[in-house]
């Protein structure tokens, strides 16, 4: 049995310079208790507190948010906060998936739609006799 070797994560990046994370928040904290709470600092674009545990603050310029880390060790709502830029994680690249072979589908056996008739395509729902010809009138 081989085993999967764990893949690296990769190093996080500076994310926005206007954006500050706001860590070891109450999980029932109110987005608008968040902003009040950083309304000091200066103009906030947005604030939103998530049900992890955290929240992010966003703020006109840089230097307001840069201002807002000093924020970091301030109590909110009973609990000591953690204030830092922004920080994100680039995506992975995943490899590319191998067709199995004989895998895929057969021409013709219905691309996109799983092989059904697609509505309101060609000639659908006109009912054809035997003794109409190729008019195209339908049926009575």
């Amino acid at each position: 049995e081989r085993r999967a070797e764990p893949e690296e994560r990769p190093e996080p990046v500076p994310g926005n310079p206007r954006r500050v994370y706001v860590g070891n928040t109450p999980r029932d904290l109110d987005s608008d208790v968040l902003r009040d709470h950083f309304a000091g600092c200066g103009t906030i674009v947005s604030a939103k507190a998530l049900r992890r545990g955290c929240g992010y603050v966003t703020f006109e310029t840089e230097e307001e948010a840069a201002g807002a880390l000093k924020l970091s060790g301030s109590t909110l709502g009973e609990r000591e906060i953690v204030v830092q830029p922004e920080m994100r994680r680039p995506r992975r690249r995943r490899p590319a998936r191998r067709a199995a072979a004989g895998a895929g589908r057969a021409a013709g056996a219905g691309g996109a739609t799983g092989g059904r008739a697609r509505r309101g395509s060609g000639r659908a729902g006109r009912r054809r006799t035997a003794a109409s010809d190729d008019d195209g009138e339908e049926a009575p």
